[in-house]
């Protein structure tokens, strides 16, 4: 289905879309100091409209914005303006924390060009799917911290979120070494896992440190077969976050192995996706 998605994008390339109803437009840069672009997805019905950021995975090595137009245009038929984004990724300079740096500086480049897509800047979403579900937790739990933060992609707007979506994310790196990590984790970290000897980074750079912070509701997914992130670093997180009167929703998939590769059209799939948008309609009405 994405590959289908990423095929149409490709032989949009080079055309120009206006701020229509309905259009899409494509590779838009939001981040001209470091070459980041977006395609944004907006509604053919008036607004405004809640808004939706979608971050790709790619265990921080991977993937640009075409990740998830799948997944953005299933979103604006629903009624939200959906903008996919590039940040830089770890053999790019996108190490911690420049890529939920890269993130937050999304967020507020939508708010800024709110009047461009019809979008109500108060109702804005983040939905990450793996190392995007970690950027998405992240940018959910350190609203307010400026190390965390870059305001020249809108200084007149803030980078905070309404509601956050998170499937298959990492939310403790302490706990993710100790279990057993993979190559491309340290690298964003920027630190070689040693559960003996924890670098400062691992705390430093886990969601739950920062649970004390996080007010917007929260949904959680992630398949019981997964593999390659654990189930238990979702479970984690919802501890975590109930433990300070988070509003948390959580769904273990049945058979679903990570980031429901090769069963997103699965019934039960199928099933998390109307869960992820019946969970945004209601956070961003």
């Amino acid at each position: 289905m994405a590959r289908i998605a990423n095929a149409v994008l490709l032989l949009l390339a080079g055309t120009t879309f206006a701020c229509d109803p309905g259009a899409v437009r494509h590779r838009v840069e939001f981040d001209s100091a470091h070459g980041l672009s977006a395609n944004v997805f907006r509604p053919a019905e008036s607004g405004p409209h809640p808004g939706v950021l979608l971050l790709h995975g790619g265990c921080f090595l991977h993937g640009s914005s075409d990740g998830l137009v799948s997944e953005a245009r299933d979103l604006a038929d629903q009624g939200f303006v959906a903008m996919t984004i590039d940040y830089r990724l770890a053999n790019a300079g996108g190490h911690f924390p420049e890529a939920i740096r890269d993130a937050k500086c999304a967020v507020r480049w939508l708010k800024s060009h709110a009047g461009d897509f019809d979008l109500d800047p108060g109702r804005v979403a983040v939905f990450g799917t793996s190392a995007g579900g970690y950027l998405a937790a992240m940018l959910g739990a350190t609203e307010d911290l400026p190390e965390f933060d870059r305001t020249s992609c809108g200084a007149d707007v803030d980078a905070s979120v309404e509601a956050v979506v998170v499937l298959a994310g990492v939310s403790d790196w302490r706990t993710r070494c100790r279990s057993g990590m993979r190559t491309c984790e340290e690298i964003f970290l920027g630190a070689t896992c040693d559960p003996r000897a924890l670098a400062p980074v691992f705390r430093e750079a886990s969601v739950v440190t920062y649970r004390d912070r996080v007010t917007v509701p929260h949904l959680l997914l992630h398949g019981v077969k997964d593999r390659d992130i654990p189930i238990t670093q979702s479970v984690l997180l919802r501890e975590a976050l109930r433990s300070h009167g988070v509003d948390v929703e959580f769904h273990a998939i049945p058979g679903a192995r990570h980031n429901f590769e090769r069963e997103w059209d699965a019934p039960s799939a199928r099933e998390a996706r109307r869960t992820i948008t019946s969970f945004l309609r209601e956070r961003l009405r």
